[in-house]
């Protein structure tokens, strides 16, 4: 008579299943990274090319008469807010288009020079879809200080960038795509 041990294949069975699962897990844990990497770079390269294509469609001359905040009177804010209005609207799930500057006075400190939505920088409009008109719905006007601005801000001065990581505010998460307008 031959008499084996049923746990021992039991045991066995259930640690071959066991190997197989976490297999399974690894690889696809594996792929789900890999395809986050991939699909977080096609958005930053679309971000560069969309913000490297708006840089040239300003002209100089319009962006050096919006210094101070009375300019948002001049037509040179309505153009360049509009302007920036056509590409936060002609590109999917692009939720802010503005434009910033080094100020004159410190040039360790960032200004906003125009904001798409901004063609009234005194209305009230609920900027954010939370249901409230609050600081978080502050529009900007010319001249206006960019209060804690990303630290990348100022390497986008010498090339097109996007932030290094996911950026967390009061208007949700974003990856932010910069392009310097030269002459």
């Amino acid at each position: 008579m031959i008499e084996y041990k049923k746990t021992n294949i039991n045991t066995i069975g259930a640690i071959a299943i066991l190997f197989a699962v976490t297999i399974v897990g690894i690889i696809t844990w594996f792929l789900y990274q890999h395809t986050v990497e991939l699909l977080t770079q096609n958005l930053r390269d679309r971000l560069i090319a969309i913000s490297q294509t708006a840089a040239t469609e300003f002209e100089e001359k319009d962006l050096q008469n919006l210094k101070v905040e009375q300019d948002w009177r001049k037509p040179e804010w309505a153009k360049v807010v509009n302007q920036l209005k056509r590409i936060r609207l002609n590109n999917d799930n692009i939720l802010f288009a503005y434009i910033v500057r080094k100020s004159d006075l410190d040039p360790s400190k960032i200004e906003f020079v125009a904001d798409s939505h901004s063609i009234n920088p005194y209305a009230k409009i609920d900027l954010n879809g939370d249901g409230l008109i609050n600081d978080a719905d502050l529009l900007q006007w010319p001249g206006q200080s960019y209060e804690d601005p990303p630290i990348e801000i100022f390497d986008a001065y010498n090339h097109s960038m996007t932030s290094k990581e996911l950026i967390q505010d009061q208007w949700g998460v974003e990856i932010v795509g910069y392009s310097p307008i030269k002459n």
